[in-house]
C-alpha cells in the first residue's frame, strides 16, 4: 500500500506557483483579468478627456446646438442664418457667410455669361439630333 494514488510532492500554496509558466488558456485568463481590473481607470481617463464635451448642467454627451458662427473671411461672429446651407459640412452650413461669397459668385456668373455670349446660341437640340431652326431636310 505504498502507492495510494496521491502525488508524493506536497502542495506548496499559491505563492510557490505565482511565477510558474502558465498554460496558454490560463495566460489568456490572467491577461483578461488584468484588462478587466484596469477598465475602471481607462473609463475614468476617457471621461476626463471628454469632460469639455459634456453639457455642464446635465452631463449629456449630445452635441450642443450652435446658433452663431465666425466667418473666416470677414472675421465677424454671425447668426447661422447669414450662412448658406451645406449639408456635407459638419455644422450643416457654408464656411463663409453669404456677404463674403456674393462678390465671387457674381464674378463667376459674369464670366459664364461672357463665355455663353462668345459661343453663340445653340444650333442643335440637347440630344444633338435635330436642328433648332425648325427646318428639316
Amino acid at each position: 500500500m505504498a502507492d495510494s494514488g496521491k502525488p508524493t510532492a506536497r502542495w506548496r500554496g499559491p505563492a510557490a506557483y505565482k511565477n510558474a509558466a502558465l498554460p496558454p488558456h490560463a495566460e489568456d485568463a490572467r491577461r483578461w483579468a488584468a484588462f478587466c481590473a484596469s477598465l475602471g481607470d481607462r473609463i475614468a481617463k476617457i471621461r476626463a478627456d471628454e469632460a469639455p464635451l459634456l453639457c455642464p448642467t446635465c452631463g449629456s454627451t449630445a452635441p450642443l446646438v450652435v446658433t452663431r458662427k465666425t466667418c473666416p473671411a470677414c472675421q465677424e461672429d454671425l447668426p447661422l442664418s447669414a450662412f448658406g446651407r451645406n449639408r456635407s459640412r459638419h455644422d450643416g452650413v457654408e464656411a463663409y457667410c453669404r456677404a463674403c461669397l456674393k462678390p465671387g459668385r457674381a464674378a463667376k456668373w459674369q464670366q459664364y455669361k461672357r463665355r455663353k455670349a462668345a459661343t453663340g446660341p445653340p444650333t442643335h437640340s440637347p440630344a444633338g439630333r435635330e436642328p433648332l431652326d425648325g427646318g428639316g431636310s
